[in-house]
């Protein structure tokens, strides 16, 4: 889905949505006086621009602020890192959804070796909202031989770790064998890779982890390597979880 401001907007709301960064990085940016608008050094982040009709330089590069907002799902494989582009030479997002896409931004991140559900947009101010959010994950976890016994109670009451408690709010086993199990975990993370670590503290490092939902997000069917746009029903109910 699409959409575009045709009519006069905030200056840092404008930035924003061109992909230079967060609404607090872009008023970060209007204040340090370096931004133009019409060839003019504006500080004033509250001041009103027309992005289709007005010229908005950064540090005296041009930023497309009359562009579509854009809101994208990806699949992302194992091994693909979690950002749009990767001064390693490493697999990244951006590679998934080509040069045309780089100014996403990503709604958390799932490391390299978590493979799934990943949010892409350019809408700064909504992605910077919905990350600090810490939307509830969910995700499968594939781990070496049956369900350890206990481990449901374990994971709820959660571990300590580098000083912050994680733990799950929903546990399902989905499948329990001699050689490999399958369950379901879902957690609001506030610390970067925290369904891995949690399991990690737990002595059950899993050997597979896949992000199955974000918030109201699902991934359903779509294929690994693949990207989708949000639907419009989508798209309300992220709008309305970053206004709680």
């Amino acid at each position: 889905m699409t959409a575009i401001a045709a009519n006069p907007v905030r200056l840092d709301k404008a930035l924003a949505r061109s992909g230079a960064g967060s609404r607090r990085v872009c008023d970060q940016l209007i204040i340090a006086g370096r931004v133009s608008v019409d060839g003019v050094v504006v500080t004033n982040p509250l001041t009103k621009v027309d992005p289709a009709v007005t010229p908005i330089t950064v540090d005296g590069s041009p930023v497309d602020t009359a562009r579509d907002l854009q809101y994208v799902v990806v699949n992302k494989p194992p091994g693909v890192v979690a950002t749009m582009h990767d001064p390693l030479g490493r697999a990244c997002l951006g590679d998934l959804v080509g040069p045309a896409n780089r100014g996403l931004f990503h709604v958390g991140r799932l490391d390299a070796e978590t493979a799934g559900l990943q949010i892409l947009m350019n809408d700064g101010a909504l992605a910077g909202r919905l990350t600090a959010r810490a939307l509830t994950r969910t995700y499968l976890a594939q781990l070496p031989g049956p369900v350890p016994p206990g481990l449901e109670a374990q994971l709820r009451a959660g571990v300590v770790v580098d000083g912050a408690r994680l733990g799950v709010d929903d546990f399902r086993v989905v499948v329990s064998a001699p050689r490999s199990s399958m369950v379901e975990i879902s957690l609001r993370e506030t610390t970067k890779r925290g369904a891995r670590r949690l399991l990690i503290a737990l002595h059950q490092p899993p050997q597979r982890l896949v992000c199955v939902r974000v918030g109201p997000v699902l991934l359903g069917d779509l294929e690994a390597g693949r990207s989708r746009s949000l639907t419009e029903v989508e798209f309300h109910a992220l709008l309305q979880l970053a206004r709680e």
